[in-house]
């Protein structure tokens, strides 16, 4: 464990926090600027780090400068997501030790050459044993039993697919019309639609025509008939 030496206090660093919760030390006495300080010369000099040290550190000293926030400064109010950020950082911090060592140990085995991994026999797992004398014959012979016993296919009643006239299509219907006539009513081209969906496809149509520019409507009163021109 790594050891701190301050005016007040030397030893180990979760000896530090556990004073300072137990009151028996005070959190104003402890500069946390020279603790930290400390421990970037301390890590400057380790060659080898270790994930283990670095995520209790980081863990102890968050909650020192929590403790000594409240302190400080005692109107703060400080809430439980608070408290429970700190906990998160432990979490993730002991996660990512544990991804650490394992990936230490994936590098290993590859190093030594082992760059391929068996899966583990499930002692539950179901095992198949096949006869050895089977032949081809008897394949088809199972087959052959396995398709009589299925239902036998029934022929669908066919089903006629109406062609649906594209927006496209009517706007060349539309332009066509008023290229011949200047203007014409929307209840013209609304008489050539055969069914319900051809009609909207022909107002679609006409909404396209409208926001392109290359017609105008009007319609004098509600529910009254449409004109539709051609643009100049």
């Amino acid at each position: 464990m790594y050891k701190v030496k301050l005016e007040k206090f030397a030893g180990p660093l979760d000896l530090l926090l556990d004073l300072i919760e137990k009151e028996e030390l005070d959190i104003t006495e402890v500069s946390l600027a020279q603790v930290a300080d400390q421990y970037l010369k301390y890590l400057e000099r380790t060659n080898n780090i270790d994930p283990t040290q670095l995520a209790d550190f980081l863990v102890i000293a968050a909650k020192l400068i929590l403790i000594k926030s409240r302190t400080l400064l005692p109107e703060l109010q400080v809430d439980e997501e608070d408290e429970e950020s700190i906990e998160d950082l432990k979490f993730r911090l002991v996660e990512y030790k544990r991804f650490r060592e394992a990936a230490e140990k994936i590098k290993t085995l590859y190093g030594n050459g082992q760059v391929a991994f068996e899966r583990p026999i499930n002692a539950d797992m179901r095992r198949t044993f096949y006869p050895g004398d089977i032949t081809t014959d008897d394949l088809l012979e199972a087959a052959g039993s396995l398709v009589t016993a299925l239902d036998q296919f029934r022929s669908l009643r066919g089903k006629t697919i109406k062609e649906v006239v594209s927006i496209k299509e009517k706007i060349i219907q539309i332009q066509n019309l008023i290229s011949q006539e200047v203007q014409c009513k929307f209840s013209s081209i609304l008489a050539g639609a055969e069914n319900k969906s051809e009609a909207i496809v022909s107002f679609l149509a006409l909404l396209e025509l409208m926001k392109q520019r290359l017609v105008s409507v009007v319609q004098n009163k509600h529910f009254g008939e449409i004109e539709v021109r051609k643009s100049v």
